[in-house]
């Protein structure tokens, strides 16, 4: 006769090793950035509050309860009563013996009495939480026990109230978050259209800088913000239009209606426009910021009040005055007066800058930008302002041209021919031999793309000179009654001399040369490479903005735009029943929009690009919490619980929902489903969840590294 001695199960040193090794890093970004506390105990907060529905529920039916743990993976910390005190268990799963038996176990002397039922535990990976109760199992039909405290003996409208009581707990706990938060007034930007890109649907329907929204779709809201007008258009079909009640800054009141239109980046539904911004200057911290702050006569703190007579309230007025207003006449400069943070007053005098893409299909020269150190560029010698007339067989290679050409020459050396000007004001031509390299990407790899091989520049145009890198056929369509519209026959490098037998010298002078021809033919002259004799070429000029991207900025130097602080409007209840009231009204409009989130997902409108996940949500947390007040995170957290208690209420198996709806097919057929059918219905969901769960983490990952 064999002794057949029951083993237990050895201890798993690589997964108590990673557990260690989460714990560590964990330990380690919590004291170099203690905001990662904070974000933690807000997420773990909205957790545990819709465990302790589920927890309160339960032991009200007399459900017995094991666990209750916030968090989910290995158990940091176990505690529960004995009839000797409270017994802590740390690490159990990771600090054990062969055995499985947990090494750091301690009785407190304290609380000694009747042996309680559950133990509460904090966990590994602040992502969740659970109430396990007696005969309740998740991935399966719950256990059949006779015990009358196991969950499945309770009667199916008790089973009901545990079920939905955490979501209940969700919803009631995000809208006394947003009564206190309104009870004590939190910053928001206004429902004020701050600017409207241009082209964009709102530029097209005639929004303007400093327009206040009163309604959308004939609703108001005595709390809109500037999230209202976003979430309008994003929750907007196809084809389907959204009505703005204005108010205009005279004081007239206007309906204005748009057709958002679908960003492909972002997957969806756009108007175009910006946050109101304010013209005061934030505070900056780079040297090179407060430097060329400084060149222009501005610090933190100082506030543009007008420009050329013109009061400024908005920033975007303050940039419609730099756009073009009349063809052929390009913006002038702007003569700002400022009031300094210590209450006097200057001027200045802030200049536009003209960028261009194209011309009628005329692109100019690349000029590098920026080389990045230790670069297959900076190696070979080549130099910010350096001008690309050659790379490999290419001459005059587009900025489109450049990384073709260095992907399909990886490791292989190019000769770059440039035009590099020298302090003395000469100019000289070098031959560069470049080998691009491929640097490898985390981004490419999650997106499952080759990594291209570069050779380490920025670049851009350039705005002085005449000089084409190409000429493109911008037009797919025949205007009638003229064939000459395109350039296409134009040869690279050729240097435009005159439009209408008039000089040009760079290419502003041409866009506004062009447009003075708007609608009729013009002649242009040019210079062959390598020619010295001028050629014409005649083109018909269409009366519409089609043919040209280009346009005119103000001119910061090196800063790429003015920090300046956010225009904010403070929401406050004026007595306990606004606050209630308001805090009612958040709680529907975000329950609301949650559930058109997902509906519009369902449907196609709305993009799964624009869906976060928990390293999403995280990130937001963390930037919220060391950026901003902490009402303004109370307020994120309420947020966060009500579309924690919309998405635990979808009707997909393993979540509250989907059992909610198996506890009514229960009630409708007098029996639970099968075993079987159960276990399939369940691990059908957990596909899905695990489905979902894998999309948002990847849309996270490429959001947060970039991509």
């Amino acid at each position: 006769m064999t002794d057949k001695t029951e083993k237990k199960p050895g201890k798993n040193y690589t997964s108590s090793l990673i557990n260690l090794a989460i714990l560590a890093l964990a330990i380690y970004y919590i004291v170099q950035m203690p905001m990662i506390l904070m974000v933690i105990i807000g997420f773990g907060a909205v957790v545990m509050i819709h465990e302790l529905g589920h927890f309160v529920a339960a032991k009200s039916v007399g459900i017995k309860v094991e666990e209750f743990a916030i968090g989910m993976g290995a158990v940091i910390t176990g505690i529960k009563r004995t009839n000797i005190g409270l017994r802590l268990r740390v690490m159990p799963s990771i600090i054990c013996d062969d055995n499985n038996n947990p090494k750091l176990v301690f009785n407190l002397p304290i609380l000694a009495g009747k042996e309680g039922e559950t133990e509460y535990q904090l966990r590994l990976l602040p992502l969740g939480g659970f109430v396990k109760m007696l005969g309740q199992e998740d991935l399966g039909p719950d256990a059949v026990s006779d015990d009358p405290r196991s969950f499945g003996n309770k009667a199916i409208w008790q089973r009901a109230i545990v079920v939905s009581a955490g979501v209940i707990m969700n919803l009631i706990s995000g809208a006394l978050a947003f009564m206190l938060v309104f009870a004590n007034g939190v910053a928001l930007p206004p429902a004020i259209v701050g600017a409207a890109f241009p082209g964009s649907p709102a530029a097209k329907a005639g929004l303007v800088p400093g327009d206040k929204v009163l309604k959308i779709n004939g609703q108001s809201s005595p709390m809109m913000s500037f999230m209202d007008l976003k979430l309008a258009s994003a929750f907007s079909g196809k084809g389907e239009n959204v009505v703005f009640t204005v108010e205009r800054k005279d004081g007239s009141v206007e309906d204005i209606t748009i057709e958002p239109a679908l960003d492909e980046k972002l997957g969806l539904r756009m108007l175009g426009i910006e946050q109101p911004v304010t013209m005061k200057i934030g505070q900056v911290r780079e040297q090179f910021a407060i430097d060329e702050l400084a060149n222009m006569g501005l610090a933190a703190g100082d506030v543009i009040v007008e420009a050329n007579g013109q009061t400024l309230e908005y920033y975007g007025e303050f940039l419609e005055l730099f756009r073009q207003h009349t063809d052929g006449q390009a913006p002038t400069e702007q003569n700002i007066k400022v009031k300094k943070a210590d209450g006097t007053e200057s001027s200045s005098v802030i200049k536009p800058t003209f960028f261009v893409s194209g011309i009628y299909g005329m692109e100019p020269q690349v000029i590098v930008e920026q080389v990045a150190p230790g670069s297959p560029a900076e190696k070979a010698g080549l130099k910010s302002g350096d001008i690309i007339t050659r790379a490999g067989s290419q001459a005059w290679p587009t900025a489109n041209d450049l990384p073709e050409i260095c992907n399909n020459s990886n490791g292989k050396a190019v000769p770059f021919t440039v035009i590099r000007k020298e302090q003395d004001g000469t100019s000289s031509e070098l031959t560069l031999d470049i080998i691009p390299q491929k640097k490898f990407s985390l981004v490419n790899l999650l997106k499952a793309q080759a990594t291209p091989a570069r050779i380490g520049i920025s670049m851009s145009r350039v705005m002085t000179g005449t000089v084409i890198s190409n000429a493109v056929d911008w037009s797919n369509q025949a205007i009638e009654g003229h064939d000459n519209i395109s350039l296409a026959n134009l040869p690279r490098g050729s240097q435009i001399t005159a439009v209408a037998d008039g000089q040009v010298s760079d290419f502003e002078d041409i866009l506004l040369a062009l447009q003075k021809h708007k609608g009729s033919d013009v002649q242009i002259s040019y210079l062959a490479p390598g020619s010295a004799v001028n050629q014409n070429i005649s083109i018909y000029v269409p009366d519409n903005k089609d043919w040209y991207i280009a346009g005119w900025i103000p001119d910061y130097g090196q800063l790429a735009d003015l920090p300046l602080e956010p225009l904010e409007t403070q929401y406050k209840a004026s007595s306990t029943r606004e606050s209630i009231a308001m805090g009612m009204a958040a709680t529907k409009s975000f329950l609301t929009q949650t559930y058109m989130t997902i509906s519009g997902m369902l449907s196609g409108n709305v993009n799964m690009k624009a869906a976060s996940g928990p390293i999403g949500i995280l990130k937001m947390s963390y930037t919220v919490a060391s950026t901003r007040p902490v009402e303004y995170y109370v307020y994120m957290m309420a947020m966060l619980s009500v579309c924690i208690a919309v998405f635990n209420f979808l009707p997909l198996p393993i979540l509250d929902g989907g059992l909610m709806v198996l506890l009514i097919l229960e009630k409708i057929m007098g029996r639970p489903l099968s075993t079987k059918a159960q276990e399939i219905v369940n691990w059908i969901g957990l596909a899905l969840i695990l489905s979902l769960f894998i999309s948002v983490t990847y849309n996270d990952l490429i959001n947060v590294l970039g991509g």
